[in-house]
């Protein structure tokens, strides 16, 4: 958590209060999260930070696999556009979309 920041609800830091309580307190992820340092076992619980990594690495990889996708959506319509604009182009098969190939060829 050096480089990077997690944002939550103030909702949700209450609730994570309340329903620990003073007892639990130790198993409350804002406490794992505001104990945690670079020692090794300096928390005796750690399931809740266990589970919020495992969180945000699904996230990631979604945000990987949905930027991948936008990226070759983008690239098939830049590909359409191009075709368009060559068949609606007075160098092109056809002077207008609504002809299909081979429609010239008729006897």
């Amino acid at each position: 958590m050096n480089h990077h920041k997690v944002a939550f609800n103030h909702s949700f830091i209450e609730k994570d209060h309340r329903e620990n309580g003073d007892a639990g307190l130790k198993h409350s992820l804002t406490y794992q999260l505001t104990h945690i340092n670079k020692v090794r076992g300096s928390l005796r619980h750690d399931n809740a930070l266990d589970a919020l990594a495992i969180v945000i690495a699904y996230r990631v990889g979604q945000m990987v696999i949905d930027e991948y996708v936008a990226e070759e959506l983008y690239i098939l319509e830049q590909k359409l556009a191009a075709v368009e604009a060559f068949l609606n182009s007075d160098d092109g098969l056809c002077s207008t979309p609504s002809h299909t190939i081979g429609s010239q060829y008729r006897l």
